[in-house]
């Protein structure tokens, strides 16, 4: 075999901003239970005090070699020391590997603060099936303290060279040091991409040296290391996390010898043909089975609006949704779905499709990858981007993006997490790049209260809640998940009162897929005002107000994505007792940008001096703010914290 490769050429590696000048010295390697001096005696973490652990180094060599095939291993060797109570998680290690690969020589041991050393044992190593064609070594390191060091050492061995596993030099924690040291056999080429390295963290070197199985080949190993990696922390109105960390991708681009040259990457037109060969295909061509479904749900009606609603309706609700479809790709046939009744969220969607080609309908399948899958490039030739097959219909000239796997999605909408920007609509005979929109308004909140306060502080409300949009969703969800309106009223909409009693509601009420949500309710509370003598402390009744900022990190490396515009509207009107006067009424308050708009009012009704109106409007106006405006409205959110705590005053006896 060795034989065969003398002749082969030399790697070819295609690097993001390649640098072949060393800047590290060459000893990335680790020996094993070795700990230095500072890292045993580190109390705290300078650079981030609020850190409950640090990676001390996080090591891996790879290989991709021919010697009996194409083949990969990977050795990886990291220490994580714990800094305080919450960092003993790390602890708990869980290696996920795919059900064909192999993981050898795993080692696991603590090291404990007085230099004890207590090794993990073969039989407290388990196996556990994690997804469908993936497995978990679980182990939990023993004796786990403040202090303590855990360290893990394995090599995984794999004979699936296409799809190499990015290696991410950012975690949760800090990292001290990540290395990532890439050698490749001779005639294969590959690609190599530093994704998400914002402040040019990861350096990178080439190293060459005389490999002997390959008849003294001068090769190139490639090294990327970074040190001192921040951690990547979980923010609000982050869809996936992964879209900012920084990492190493891989890309096998092919693979050349005297016999062989063979292209690996494949274009979307190939990749197009090769998902209608697959089951994906069989979809265009509706069953007889499926054809005689749409003729029945369709027999009266010839508008194709309704068609299409009728049709979505039905594969909504009368499938059972299975989890582990986190897949472009459906596991069951046509009717085989139909006759189990049970469909993994791309199997509905397909199956949605299937009926609107049945029922003369045009439409496509769309391939996307949702909100917590990360983003994707449509420029990139890989379907493993895309987690989700969703459905486009054009009943009219106008397309209509629907999911079906969402209960409480009415039709012409779809889920909060399908809004990733764009997708990859799928025709017979082409494919193209298509936005998701969500531009506009997606979601409207109205809530008007009537509120009497008596001489305790007790108050009793009257409220009304009207829901458009995705705050109808949400309505329905919470509903279905309490199970009945009084307890969903009492643990979701007015779950900050303490001492509540809830008088009337709508207890006919049930969840449904609805556009709109309404409803009323009374309550009483003898916590919301503050009593201080002969005064009374009144807040508006704000059922979203602000308590506490909520970015509350002093830097943030990535932008805010809030997913969608929305509006909440809160108008209260609160009666005082006879005998009290208003002392203080707080300033009205005013903040607007371009990506959001606050206001706040509270004065006293024109008609009735002991009633005081009060009105909140909180309008989110564009889907993402970039990073370079964190500061402004982190700012912002101060100032409306600080409106939302604001009082009135009334007082007994002026």
């Amino acid at each position: 075999m060795h034989k065969s490769l003398s002749k082969m050429v030399l790697l070819s590696l295609f690097l993001y901003f390649c640098c072949v000048t060393a800047i590290f010295g060459h000893d990335y390697g680790k020996k094993w239970g070795k700990v230095p001096k500072e890292i045993k005696e580190m109390k705290t973490y300078a650079q981030d005090t609020s850190a409950a652990a640090i990676f001390i180094f996080d090591i891996g060599e790879l290989q991709v070699d021919m010697a009996d095939g194409a083949s990969m291993t990977l050795k990886r060797h990291y220490q994580i020391k714990i800094l305080k109570e919450s960092g003993k998680k790390y602890a708990d290690i869980d290696i996920p590997y795919y059900y064909e690969d192999k993981i050898d020589d795993l080692k696991v041991q603590t090291i404990l603060p007085n230099g004890k050393k207590i090794k993990v044992n073969k039989k407290d190593i388990f196996d556990e099936q994690e997804k469908e064609h993936y497995k978990l070594k679980r182990i939990a390191a023993p004796g786990a303290t403040v202090g303590a060091i855990i360290e893990v050492k394995y090599t995984l061995f794999s004979e699936y060279v296409l799809n190499l596993e990015s290696w991410f030099f950012q975690y949760e924690i800090p990292n001290l040091e990540s290395v990532m040291v890439v050698q490749v056999a001779p005639g294969f080429d590959y690609s190599a991409f530093i994704k998400n390295d914002f402040y040019f963290r990861i350096k990178q070197e080439t190293e060459q040296y005389i490999d002997l199985d390959y008849q003294g080949l001068r090769l190139n190993r490639f090294i990327y290391r970074g040190v001192r990696i921040p951690a990547i922390k979980e923010e609000p109105y982050v869809a996936c996390l992964n879209d900012y960390r920084a990492h190493l991708e891989f890309q096998l681009r092919g693979y050349k010898n005297e016999y062989v040259d063979h292209t690996f990457v494949k274009n979307f037109k190939t990749l197009h043909k090769e998902l209608l060969e697959s089951r994906f295909g069989t979809f265009l061509k509706p069953s007889s089975d499926v054809k005689k479904i749409a003729e029945e749900l369709l027999a009266e009606t010839t508008d194709n609006t309704k068609k299409a609603r009728i049709l979505y309706n039905y594969v909504r609700d009368n499938f059972e949704q299975e989890s582990g479809g986190n897949s472009i790709y459906p596991r069951k046939e046509q009717d085989k779905i139909l006759e189990k009744k049970k469909a993994t969220p791309t199997e509905k969607n397909l199956l949605l499709f299937s009926l609107c080609k049945a029922a003369g309908l045009s439409a496509n399948p769309v391939l996307i990858s949702t909100r917590n899958h990360g983003a994707v490039n449509p420029n990139i030739p890989q379907l493993d981007q895309y987690n989700r097959t969703i459905v486009a219909v054009y009943p009219t000239s106008r397309r209509l993006l629907l999911d079906a796997s969402d209960s409480f999605i009415p039709f012409g909408k779809l889920p909060m997490h399908d809004l990733n920007e764009r997708g990859l609509e799928i025709e017979e005979n082409d494919y193209a790049a298509i936005p998701i929109p969500a531009n506009t308004i997606l979601s409207k909140e109205h809530i008007v209260s009537k509120v009497k306060i008596d001489t305790t502080g007790t108050i009793e409300t009257a409220t009304r809640v009207e829901s458009i949009g995705y705050a109808s969703s949400q309505m329905n969800r919470q509903l279905d998940k309490e199970g009945n309106m009084h307890d969903f009223i009492s643990n979701q909409i007015c779950e900050h009162f303490q001492n509540f009693t809830l008088s009337n509601c709508d207890s006919s009420r049930s969840a449904a897929a609805s556009d709109t949500f309404s409803t009323s309710f009374c309550f009483e509370a003898d916590d919301w005002i503050e009593v201080v003598d002969d005064e009374l402390f009144i807040s508006p009744l704000l059922f979203h107000g602000f308590e506490n900022n909520i970015f509350i990190s002093e830097k943030r490396e990535f932008p805010i994505d809030y997913g969608y515009k929305r509006i909440l509207i809160e108008q209260s009107s609160i009666e005082f007792p006879e005998g009290y006067t208003i002392v203080e009424i707080p300033q009205d308050r005013l903040f607007s940008d371009g990506y959001l708009t606050y206001s706040r009012n509270i004065k006293v009704a024109s008609e009735n001096p002991l009633t005081v109106t009060c009105s909140r409007n909180y309008y989110i106006k564009k889907i993402e703010v970039p990073t370079s405006y964190y500061d402004e409205l982190r700012k912002a959110y101060a100032r409306i914290v600080d409106a939302d705590q604001e009082q009135f005053i009334v007082k007994a006896g002026l």
